[in-house]
This record gives structure tokens, C-alpha cells and sequence, in this order.
């Protein structure tokens, strides 16, 4: 039997988009990111410290260890959503295109670029498109 390999999918990125105010922003319309789509236990694993993390230091004085703890989780989730990204189209905030997509690369984007990025990379398509979701239903 010949091995097969899961593929990449593209992924539009049309769905992500930026609030400031009462205004809505577009920054990747028109582009896309190709990924391999799925997680692993471990990606899970750091996903819920992550959390549990950014609860303490949110609630309370923290220590260096869970500083470092937190920082240690977000640069593993970093570097697995860099590992399933196989290119993409996305363009900076002047509009000129970002490097491939490297742990530190992924690690500079925008709060909500990285919340849609993780999302595309789980489910192998637009997590936020709305109108995407209401035709499949």
C-alpha cells in the first residue's frame, strides 16, 4: 500500500476582520494561506497552559516562572501554527509581503490575525467567514 499525505488546503482570508471603534477593517482580503489542516496533542496542551496562564496574570502578581511558562507556551504554539502553514499571501500593514511564515515571523502578527491563524490551521478553513458558515448549514 503507497503512503498518501494529507494535502494543503487554501484557505481565504477574507473572513478576517479588525475592529477599531465602529469601524471594521479587512487587512488580508483578497489573500490567502495555504495549511495543513489539523492539531496536535501537544498544540492542545499548550493552548490550555496559555490560558491558564494568561488567567493568572490577568488576576494576580505572577511569578518569573509563570512568566516564563507563559512566554515558553505562546513560542511552541507559535512554532506548530508556523509548522502547518505551508505559504501564504499575506501582506504587512504598508502592504508589502510578509516573509514565510517562521515561528518568530507568526509570533509579530496582530492578536487577530493570530486568532484566525490558529483557527484556519484547526479546522482548514475561514474560522470567522459568517457568510461561509451560513451556506454550509
Amino acid at each position: 500500500m503507497k503512503a498518501s499525505k494529507v494535502p494543503a488546503v487554501r484557505v481565504a482570508s477574507d473572513g478576517l476582520v479588525v475592529k477599531m471603534g465602529d469601524k471594521e477593517y479587512r487587512p488580508h482580503a483578497g489573500e490567502y494561506v495555504e495549511v495543513w489542516p489539523g492539531t496536535s496533542w501537544q498544540f492542545m496542551r499548550d493552548s490550555v497552559e496559555m490560558t491558564r496562564l494568561e488567567g493568572m496574570t490577568a488576576e494576580s502578581v505572577v511569578s518569573a516562572d509563570s512568566t516564563d511558562q507563559l512566554i515558553s507556551a505562546i513560542d511552541r504554539v507559535c512554532a506548530f501554527v508556523a509548522s502547518r502553514v505551508k505559504g501564504w499571501t499575506w501582506t504587512d500593514k504598508s502592504g508589502a509581503s510578509l516573509p514565510a511564515p517562521t515561528a518568530d515571523v507568526i509570533a509579530g502578527l496582530d492578536q487577530e490575525e493570530m486568532q484566525w491563524l490558529i483557527g484556519a490551521v484547526r479546522l482548514g478553513k475561514d474560522p470567522f467567514d459568517a457568510e461561509a458558515e451560513a451556506k454550509n448549514a
